[in-house]
């Protein structure tokens, strides 16, 4: 039996040995810090010697943290005015570009003879709104301004030709004249669907307007672009007749409110309301209580 130990014991040494010959000695795991390191570079003249390649080796060792091939963004520097974004206007809206153009635009410098035109269309439109508050108007402070306003701007249009005259320049219409024309017809279409002390207040109302706008224009248009002297004259002239029809203007509007808001509190009886007369039946009725009664004739 002892031979048969002896060739079992060689058998199992031999076996041992050709597994150890057979795989690699395993190497410890590398640490974090030292994968980390870059791997030390071969001499230039030493040829790179390729090792097997082992899976199960390959599997056991962890595996090596890959660099990232990004780099980290690069801090910029903050914005201290951000460029400021166009905004979306939508259908039937215009931007403050376009409307500062066309406003541009329509205040363009006037020549004189347009200049002329814009002092005409002011004075022939005050006389055309009063002839209309002088058939229509109930108060008298409201009539006499309309009177006023007719022989003021009457006198003013007179004057206004005669400067043209004298300066040889020719009226010219302009953008500032058409809308003053067409401020006017609107105005007038307005007043005459109205009456009593409804009319009186929308024509006085519609003067404050009116006086402002044409002040308004004197002063933005009419002066900057005048460059006869007559024509400047005339101007200065214009504007403290228009500035004196405002003052009054308001002052007479102020009164027109007050009637008509005094008008509709409840209590108040206007002077030209009329008491309701009693029913005939009843007035009758006291007529009879009223009638003496016949006294009897007496017989001889």
């Amino acid at each position: 039996m002892i031979p048969y130990v002896k060739h079992g014991a060689v058998a199992v040494a031999v076996a041992t040995l050709a597994l150890a010959c057979g795989q690699p000695q395993q190497q410890p795991p590398r640490s974090s810090a030292a994968a980390t390191e870059p791997e030390p570079q071969r001499p230039f003249n030493k040829p790179r010697v390729e090792k097997p390649y082992d899976p199960l080796a390959s599997a056991l060792e962890p595996p090596t943290p890959q660099r990232s091939t990004l780099e980290p963004p690069t801090a910029q520097a903050p914005i201290d005015k951000p460029l400021p974004q166009k905004p979306f206007y939508g259908p039937g809206t215009t931007s403050p570009e376009d409307r500062e153009r066309a406003k541009a635009k329509a205040e363009k410098r006037l020549t004189d003879g347009e200049v002329l035109g814009v002092a005409m269309a002011a004075n022939e439109g005050e006389v055309k709104m009063a002839e209309v508050a002088l058939k229509k108007a109930v108060a008298p402070d409201v009539k006499k301004f309309a009177a006023r306003m007719k022989s003021d701007h009457g006198k003013a249009l007179k004057q206004d030709k005669a400067h043209a005259k004298k300066a040889k320049i020719a009226s010219a219409d302009s953008d500032l004249s058409a809308a003053l024309k067409a401020d006017v017809e609107k105005t007038i279409e307005e007043l005459r669907t109205k009456s009593g002390a409804a009319f009186d207040r929308a024509y006085m109302a519609s003067q404050v307007k009116a006086h402002k706008d044409v002040l308004t224009a004197i002063d933005d248009r009419l002066i900057p672009s005048a460059q006869h002297a007559d024509v400047k004259a005339m101007l200065v002239e214009m504007r403290s007749t228009v500035a004196d029809h405002l003052a009054s203007a308001e002052e007479i509007h102020k009164k027109t409110e007050q009637a008509v808001s005094s008008s509709r509190i409840p209590g108040v009886v206007e002077p030209k309301e009329k008491i309701p007369s009693e029913p005939a039946g009843k007035q009758q009725d006291q007529s009879k209580a009223r009638t003496p009664a016949p006294t009897p004739v007496e017989k001889p």
